[in-house]
């Protein structure tokens, strides 16, 4: 029988590995090894593969085996600062050989943000703030190319997070504000104008002069029903003022047959009368 025995061990990361918001993160495993003594290995954690295994070995006839693991982190700047924030180490669980890496072991709060693809066809990107007690602790824009992040913060307290569309000129307008909101979507009708308070029509060279110019405004999320009025809208004119429009007059309903003929009440036919004898 063989001394050694041999023991897979598991690393299973739920932490959103976002180069935008994390820079890196690291495992550090310690167990024990062929010759009983603690070894110890390291893994570096890549974004595109959340699941990690090794293997270890023991003397099986002489040591139980052991495993402790801890986790270090290093997320990007705040705002307005020039140096890494350092997240440990912290102790991981490692139950059945399984080592998991969760936000709430690393101690770090995870938002989640995504665009709909239809916001940058009115935008040129959108940037999301999240703020602590009013100061900012990380921000992340979001592009066509780049529509999602998720922005990796230390600490369990609730965030404020602030969405900002950018538009090409540079011109910054704030479109959401979120509390404590774990995910946050972007639609394309956070910079669509659904009940303007103010419409202004401006005349070019050509249209002013014109002798008449009626304008009509519709709603295009109203959709006509099959009973609806066919009578033009109202309009506005140029030339002499304002001119009024009169109401469609209400059309008669006209039978599709002649009307039936009347009788004296009680007997139909009407009785025919009696024509006299003509006397020779």
């Amino acid at each position: 029988m063989d001394p050694f025995a041999e023991v897979a061990v598991t690393v299973i990361n739920s932490v959103p590995l976002d180069p935008r918001s994390v820079r890196s993160l690291r495992v550090d495993a310690a167990h024990t090894g062929p010759t009983g003594a603690r070894d110890r290995r390291s893994l570096t954690l890549d974004p595109g593969r959340p699941i990690e295994r090794f293997t270890a070995h023991y003397p099986r006839f002489t040591d139980d085996f052991a495993l402790e693991a801890e986790a270090v982190a290093s997320l990007t700047p705040a705002p307005g600062t020039s140096w890494p924030v350092r997240v440990g180490p912290v102790a991981l669980a490692t139950a059945d050989h399984v080592i998991r890496v969760t936000p709430d072991a690393l101690g770090v709060s995870v938002v989640r943000a995504e665009a709909d693809p239809g916001f940058f066809a009115l935008a040129a990107a959108a940037e999301v703030t999240l703020t602590r007690a009013g100061r900012p602790v990380a921000v992340a824009r979001l592009t066509a190319d780049e529509p999602a992040a998720a922005l990796v913060v230390p600490g369990a307290e609730p965030l404020d997070a602030t969405v900002e569309a950018l538009e090409s000129g540079g011109q910054r307008i704030v479109v959401a504000r979120h509390h404590g909101t774990p995910a946050i979507r972007v639609p394309a009708s956070a910079v669509q104008v659904i009940a303007p308070d103010e419409i202004t029509v401006r005349l070019t060279d050509d249209a002013a002069a014109l002798p008449y110019l009626a304008l009509t405004l519709t709603d295009p999320r109203a959709t006509p029903g099959p009973c609806a009025s066919k009578a033009p809208p109202r309009s506005a004119g140029r030339a002499g003022g304002p001119r009024s429009s009169r109401p469609s007059p209400t059309p008669t309903a006209w039978p599709t047959s002649p009307p039936a003929p009347t009788a004296a009440p009680g007997r139909w036919p009407p009785p025919r009368r009696a024509r006299r004898a003509h006397p020779n």
